[in-house]
């Protein structure tokens, strides 16, 4: 039961908007990842990707659900946070390098929800606006 409480506390609340993980954590979380998962992140990866800094407050996101251009999503930064890495199984090894992974806070559709920090700054990811043009199969 504990597991499901703890699941439960990683619900992004109006507390955690406006807030940002400092530019220097970030950091140090990108560094140990890139030591644990070589082949992932790369030595040319930067911490922000095509960015140069992380989606500041009220930043407009958007990207298409499954890459189906019949199903946009969008979504609006209002802060990011730390969660604690949650494992299914008891003695089960952080898949994070540090036990955690960097969120951000977001709305979508006015409710507060959050994505993870990779997923806004990889290529495949969100993008910047809400006018982005949906994938094209070929």
């Amino acid at each position: 039961m504990m597991f499901m409480e703890d699941m439960m506390n990683q619900d992004p609340t109006p507390a955690d908007e406006g807030k940002f993980i400092p530019v220097a954590e970030l950091d140090e979380w990108f560094q140990a990842m890139q030591k644990k998962y070589p082949t992932i992140f790369l030595p040319s990866d930067t911490l922000f990707g095509t960015y140069s800094e992380q989606h500041p407050m009220g930043q407009k996101l958007m990207t298409y659900f499954d890459e189906d251009p019949n199903k946009p999503m969008k979504c609006e930064v209002r802060g990011s946070r730390w969660n604690k890495e949650q494992h299914l199984y008891p003695g089960m090894a952080p898949t994070n390098a540090l036990g955690k992974e960097p969120m951000y806070v977001v709305r979508i559709n006015g409710e507060l929800s959050q994505i993870p920090f990779t997923s806004a700054h990889e290529e495949s990811g969100w993008k910047r606006g809400w006018d982005v043009l949906p994938p094209t199969s070929g």
